[in-house]
């Protein structure tokens, strides 16, 4: 099973850790790259949020928090520079099989969360590809400042 940690075990410098993988780092791609996609004419922007920023899970509060922000972040760039053509979208994907969610999901977890996902399976990759191709497209360009989640 996926666990944090709860916040009376967890120090600031793990829930700020997290802050920053999560959340810092996507304001700063957006900071450094907003400018040169406006140059460019425009583009889409999407960050990589999850279930856990819209459903609260003991402890989870670093995770859920980072995630959360996202959300707002990417509402807010969309409000201040959807007018210089660049669009966003935040896309929780659901537990997708990578190596990086093995390393932290036990095998009974896994198939617990297959069971409740369309096809009995975990999300793979290309589930992901897909939609972020489509929100990337023409066919999306009406989706911007939202949250869009995959699974259930």
């Amino acid at each position: 099973m996926i666990t944090g940690r709860p916040v009376l075990d967890m120090d600031a410098d793990e829930f700020r850790s997290m802050l920053e993988t999560n959340l810092v780092s996507a304001f700063l791609v957006t900071r450094h790259a907003a400018p040169l996609m406006i140059r460019g004419g425009g583009g889409r922007i999407v960050y990589m949020s999850s279930k856990g920023a819209v459903q609260a899970l003991a402890g989870s509060s670093a995770y859920g928090a980072s995630k959360a922000g996202m959300n707002i972040l990417s509402n807010v760039v969309h409000q201040e520079l959807a007018d210089q053509g660049i669009r966003t979208v935040a896309v929780a994907p659901g537990l997708t099989d990578t190596p990086g969610m093995r390393e932290v999901a036990g095998e009974d977890h896994i198939a617990r969360v297959a069971a409740t996902y369309p096809g009995g399976r975990v999300g793979q990759p290309d589930d992901v590809v897909g939609l972020c191709a489509y929100l990337c497209s023409d066919a999306g360009r009406h989706l911007s400042g939202t949250f869009v989640m995959l699974r259930p």
